[in-house]
């Protein structure tokens, strides 16, 4: 996605915020003169043509949260779909495998709220995590995007799962009157840390708690 897109949705400027609510202020009052006042078409069509006339313009100069969303599950879509492929041909033996592509919403990153009352930030995360117990290993594929900066970081770490650490926790962020749920796995490796960004469901946690919380090897 063009970092562009993300700047012009995260970092809108104040003037076009401004104009926004002009706009809506003289649409509003054309409709209200249209309908309650005497005369009201010729008061109200003023009112509403600059209204209609502002709003395109600010529409033209922004990105909404429906573009912005549509723009950014398609990178992170194709992604996962990319980091399930490579796993497969690196592990050959079967194993239990859990994905996440996530939205980073945290007070680290830029939080907005975009199309159908979801959470957006300009961080987001993809993650496949295989696990077998029978030959001790596990193995992870992440890629972490930066909308705003243009930037990715990929990690693929591997090894054996006994020595894995993994440390779970629940994390919360409202904003906008939405509260969004996540999982934060932290997981220490060869003294190396490591955090990931997890739905926060059943799947996600039955496999934590068989590969880890209830661990037998």
């Amino acid at each position: 996605m063009d970092k562009r897109i993300a700047e012009k949705f995260f970092y809108e400027k104040r003037v076009y915020k401004i104009l926004r609510y002009i706009a809506y202020g003289f649409i509003s009052f054309g409709i209200f003169s249209y309908i309650f006042l005497w005369s009201g078409v010729e008061i109200g069509t003023p009112f509403l043509v600059v209204g209609i006339v502002i709003f395109w313009l600010v529409r033209s100069k922004t990105v909404s949260g429906k573009d912005y969303l549509f723009q950014a599950e398609s990178v992170i879509n194709e992604e996962i779909i990319n980091l399930q492929n490579e796993l497969s041909i690196k592990e050959k033996q079967n194993g239990s495998v859990i994905t996440s592509k996530q939205f980073v919403v945290s007070p680290d990153f830029c939080v907005k709220k975009a199309a159908k009352n979801t959470l957006v930030s300009n961080c987001a995360q993809t993650v496949v995590m295989y696990c077998n117990d029978k030959i001790n290993r596990f193995h992870i594929l992440a890629t972490t995007f930066d909308f705003v900066g243009g930037t990715k970081e990929e990690t693929d770490i591997s090894g054996s799962l006994s020595k894995l650490q993994l440390i779970r926790k629940e994390i919360k962020h409202t904003q906008f009157g939405f509260t969004q749920k996540q999982l934060s796995i932290n997981l220490v490796h060869e003294d190396k840390q490591f955090v990931f960004v997890f739905t926060d469901d059943y799947p996600t946690n039955k496999f934590i708690d068989d590969y880890f919380t209830n661990r037998r090897l």
